[in-house]
């Protein structure tokens, strides 16, 4: 399965196809592959296409693409232009479906982070402990109910680290920092870290210190 769904032939999307940047998450386009112009004549001498502005450009962020092609049509004076290509655009996610990978949820919510609460709260916790695992650490997805508090360990040179995530809208409180550092206690782990969607609490920030 893919996030991204290709449409058929239709009008050309201007708004598409001109962007300089990312349709869904406004990051700066790359270009990532160019052709060359190129000129074709027919045997008469009469009639020509002039092919140019070949390019394929990437966005790094969420993986949005387009493809871009402009001939130009005619026969000496008179002329037109035909505008050719292709975008990715994004399908409806079922954040819930155990079909879809973890890889593809962090792809839709690179560019559709205002999505994330529609995700499963343990969907999202594997989408929290698949970052870390890209920064270089082992991880442990700890039982979704009767975690006590931390939901994924973190393993990293012999350094332990217990992580909460919280997938909420909710502002976090001092109370949940202090929770995570009772369980960490109980364990005896010295390091912690408190992952949310949502935003931290003067109190909180100062619990975090």
């Amino acid at each position: 399965m893919s996030i991204w769904k290709y449409a058929d032939k239709g009008s050309y999307p201007k708004e598409y196809f001109d962007a300089s940047h990312c349709i869904f998450c406004r990051t700066q386009l790359t270009l990532i592959s160019t052709i060359p112009e190129s000129l074709r004549v027919t045997s008469d001498g009469g009639l020509y296409a002039f092919v140019s502005n070949q390019s394929i450009e990437v966005c790094p962020a969420c993986g949005w693409w387009k493809a871009r092609r402009v001939s130009h049509l005619g026969d000496g004076f008179r002329g037109t232009r035909l505008y050719e290509g292709s975008a990715g655009v994004l399908c409806v996610l079922n954040h819930n479906a155990d079909s879809v990978s973890v890889d593809e949820i962090r792809a839709y919510l690179s560019a559709r982070f205002g999505e994330r609460f529609g995700v499963n709260p343990r969907r999202f916790e594997e989408v929290v402990a698949s970052v870390y695992k890209d920064l270089g650490y082992q991880t442990l997805l700890t039982s979704y109910r009767g975690d006590n508090g931390i939901d994924v360990f973190l393993e990293k040179d012999g350094d332990i680290i217990g992580v909460q995530v919280k997938r909420t809208a909710l502002a976090i409180e001092a109370e949940q920092i202090r929770a995570l550092t009772g369980s960490l206690v109980l364990r005896g782990i010295t390091r912690g870290c408190f992952v949310t969607t949502s935003r931290f609490r003067s109190g909180a920030k100062s619990a975090l210190d």
